[in-house]
C-alpha cells in the first residue's frame, strides 16, 4: 500500500528510528514516511498505552487498550489520553484498537466500554470516521469492530475513502484500515531540481584532462580582466570536463518494494485472501459448523504457508548478502553494519512549515539591522608584490588533503576533481585569484552556499520543541574555498611577522598546534598553583549560543583595521563579508534564497 503514515496497534517490534514513535508499553506505534508526508514529525507526548505525534499541523495519536483491563482502568486510560490533546481542538486524528463495541461504529451491539467511549468522545467533540459495518477483527470465535478512527470536527469532511482492506492479507486477526486525508496543500514535485553531481567511481581522468587541454587553453571571453566572465568560463569548462569524464548522478529513488518480495509471495497471499473470504462468507451465511471449521482450518494453513515463504525468502536474501563479503568486503553488508546506507528522503528544510523554518533561520543567522557600510577604498594603491604565486595555488588545491566523499558546494565539483586539473588550468585559476585581489572583489557566486540542517542527537522519548535543534552546514564551492585558504594563509603570515596583531595567548580554539587539551592543562596549572598556596581558584564556563553566526561583520572589519593588516587584505575581506546568501529547498519543493 502506498501510505505515508501508519497507526499501529500491538506491533511485534518497534524499530529504533527517527521515523518510528511508540508508547511506553510498546503496544501502540506510529510510523511516518517523511518522503511522502513532506512534514516534520516530532513526538508530542508518550503515554503508557498511547503515543502522540505532531505531523506538521496535525496531531496523530495511536492507542491500544487491552481487553483484559476493567472498566475503571479503561476510564483512567481515556482520561490520560485526553491530556495528549487538551490544549487543542482541531486537526486531531486518533486511531487504534479500543476493544470497545458500539452501534455508532458499526457493531451489532453496544457494550459497557462502548458506552463509556462514546460518552468520552462526545464530551471532547470527537467524530468517528468509521463507515459501514465491515469487521475490523476476524477470529475463529467471531468478528468484531473494535478498531476506531476518531477525528476533530474540522477534519471529518477531509477524510475520504475510509475502508477496511478485506482484500489484503495482514497475517493478523486484525485487518488493515485505510483512508486519505485531503490536506488541501499542493504536493511538491516528485523530483528535486537537478544538482550537478558526478559519479567519481566511473571517473575517467584521461577524458577529463583531454577536455581541459582542448577547452581550457585560451579563455573564450570578451575581457580576460573581467572577474565575472572569467569565473563563468572556468565553471563552464570544468562542467564540460566532468561530463566527459563521468556520468552524472541523479536523485536517489526510494525503494518501494520489500527486498524479499517475489511472485511466489504474491500467489500465496492471493490464496490466503481467497481462503479467508470463503471462511467469512460461510460464517455470515450460517453454514454448518463442520464446513466453517474446515474452511477456517484451510485459511490457517494458507496463512502459515505465506509466513513460511516470507521467512524462507528473508533467510535466502540474508545469506546472499553475506556471500557478497568474499567479493567485496566493503560493499553492502559493510555499509549496512555501519549504517552508511540512507534512504532518499527530503531535507529538513523541505519538511518544516515555512513559518517555523523562517524562525529557525532567524535564530541560526541573526539579521543585523544596523547599517554596515563598506570601507572607502578610492585611495587604494595596488602593488604587484601582493600577487599570488603558483605555489600558493598548488598548495590550496593539489596538495591539500581532504576526504574524497566530502559533500561539494552548489557547483557539484568536489575537491578531488580540482586536484586533477592540469597546470595550464591552474595558471588561469591563479589569474582569476589575482584579479580578485587587484579589484578587491570576492565573486558573488563563491559567496552562495547550499544550506544543510543536520538534526542534533535526540534523547529517546523526549518531547521536541517547536524549533528543532540542528547544526547548520553551509556548503560552498571548492574553488571559492581555495581562495579563502590563500587569504587565511596570508593573514596568518602577517600575524607571524607582526606580534602586535597576534591572537590572545589564551586562545586555543581554531589555532594551529593548539587544542582544548592545552586549555585544560593551563586550567589545571592555574588551579594547582592556587591550591598549593592554600588559595582559591574559580573556573567560569560560558557557552555562547551560535557564536560564529552571530558575530557582526562590522566587528571583524574594525578588528582587521585596528590590528594594522594590509589594505589589500582588508579590501577583499570587505567584499567577502558582504552580499552572502544561502540556498535551500523549501516545503513547496522549490529552491529558495535567503540573505545572510
Amino acid at each position: 500500500m502506498d501510505v505515508g503514515l501508519l497507526i499501529i496497534s500491538e506491533p511485534n517490534v518497534v524499530p529504533t528510528s527517527d521515523n518510528w514513535f511508540a508508547s511506553r508499553d510498546g503496544h501502540a506505534a506510529i510510523f511516518c514516511d517523511i518522503d511522502r508526508l513532506r512534514m516534520r514529525c516530532r513526538l508530542a507526548k508518550q503515554g503508557t498505552e498511547y503515543v502522540a505525534v505532531c505531523c506538521g499541523p496535525y496531531l496523530i495519536i495511536s492507542i491500544y487498550i487491552s481487553p483484559s483491563i476493567g472498566l475503571p482502568n479503561f476510564n483512567a486510560v481515556l482520561d490520560d489520553l485526553s491530556d495528549a490533546f487538551s490544549n487543542r481542538a482541531d486537526r486531531i486524528i486518533i486511531g487504534g484498537d479500543f476493544n470497545a463495541k458500539s452501534y455508532l461504529w458499526g457493531s451489532l451491539y453496544t457494550d459497557s466500554r462502548g458506552r463509556l467511549l462514546a460518552s468520552w468522545a462526545a464530551e471532547r467533540d470527537l467524530r468517528t470516521a468509521n463507515t459501514g459495518n465491515t469487521p475490523t477483527c476476524v477470529r475463529p470465535r467471531g468478528s468484531s469492530i473494535v478498531d476506531i478512527t476518531w477525528t476533530s470536527p474540522d477534519l471529518l469532511p477531509f477524510i475520504k475513502n475510509w475502508c477496511v482492506k478485506v482484500d489484503i492479507e495482514s497475517l493478523s486477526d486484525h485487518l488493515y484500515i485505510s483512508f486519505t486525508l485531503d490536506t488541501a496543500r499542493p504536493r511538491p514535485p516528485s523530483g528535486r531540481p537537478a544538482h550537478r553531481r558526478w559519479n567519481l567511481r566511473k571517473f575517467n581522468k584521461d577524458f577529463f584532462l583531454a577536455t581541459l587541454h582542448w577547452r581550457g587553453h585560451d579563455p573564450e571571453v570578451e575581457d580576460r580582466s573581467n572577474i565575472t566572465q572569467m569565473v563563468i568560463w572556468l565553471d563552464q569548462i570544468m562542467e564540460e570536463a566532468c561530463d566527459a569524464a563521468a556520468p552524472r548522478v541523479g536523485p536517489k529513488k526510494p525503494c518501494r518494494q520489500a527486498y524479499w518480495w517475489q511472485d511466489s509471495v504474491a500467489v500465496l497471499r492471493g490464496n490466503c485472501t481467497h481462503a479467508r473470504r470463503l471462511w467469512q462468507r460461510a460464517k455470515r451465511r450460517k453454514r454448518s459448523q463442520a464446513i466453517i471449521r474446515e474452511l477456517g482450518f484451510t485459511y490457517k494453513q494458507k496463512r502459515k504457508e505465506l509466513r513460511m515463504e516470507i521467512n524462507r525468502l528473508k533467510s535466502e536474501a540474508w545469506q546472499d548478502l553475506l556471500n557478497t563479503l568474499d567479493e567485496d568486503p566493503w560493499g553492502l553488508p559493510y555499509r549496512l553494519v555501519l549504517k552508511k546506507l540512507r534512504k532518499a528522503s527530503p531535507s529538513l528544510t523541505e519538511t518544516l512549515d515555512p513559518e517555523i523554518l523562517s524562525d529557525l533561520l532567524d535564530s541560526l543567522f541573526p539579521k543585523n539591522n544596523i547599517p554596515d557600510p563598506l570601507g572607502d577604498w578610492r585611495d587604494f594603491a595596488w602593488s604587484d608584490e601582493w600577487l599570488i604565486q603558483q605555489g600558493e595555488v598548488q598548495k590550496v588545491i593539489q596538495k591539500r588533503t581532504t576526504p574524497s566523499r566530502k559533500a561539494p558546494g552548489p557547483d557539484g565539483i568536489r575537491s578531488i576533481i580540482w586536484k586533477r586539473v592540469p597546470n595550464k588550468t591552474l595558471d588561469w585559476i591563479r589569474h582569476i585569484f589575482n584579479l580578485c585581489l587587484i579589484e578587491g572583489e570576492f565573486p558573488t557566486v563563491w559567496k552562495c552556499a547550499d544550506l544543510v540542517l543536520i538534526p542534533k542527537g535526540k534523547t529517546p522519548n523526549l518531547i521536541e520543541t517547536r524549533l528543532p535543534k540542528v547544526r547548520p552546514i553551509c556548503l560552498l564551492n571548492e574553488i571559492g574555498k581555495a581562495f579563502e585558504r590563500i587569504l587565511a594563509e596570508r593573514i596568518l603570515f602577517w600575524q607571524s611577522e607582526h606580534p602586535d596583531s597576534e591572537f590572545s595567548a589564551n586562545q586555543f580554539g581554531f589555532r594551529r598546534q593548539r587544542s582544548t587539551c592545552d586549555a585544560l592543562l593551563l586550567v589545571r596549572e592555574i588551579t594547582s598553583r592556587a591550591t598549593d598556596n592554600k588559595g582559591f581558584a574559580f573556573v567560569i564556563s560560558l557557552d555562547i549560543k551560535n557564536a560564529f553566526n552571530s558575530i557582526p561583520w562590522s566587528v571583524i572589519r574594525r578588528a582587521l583595521r585596528r590590528k594594522g593588516f594590509p589594505a589589500y587584505l582588508c579590501r577583499v575581506v570587505d567584499s567577502y563579508l558582504s552580499d552572502r546568501r544561502i540556498w535551500y529547498m523549501g516545503h513547496d519543493g522549490k529552491r529558495h534564497e535567503r540573505a545572510m
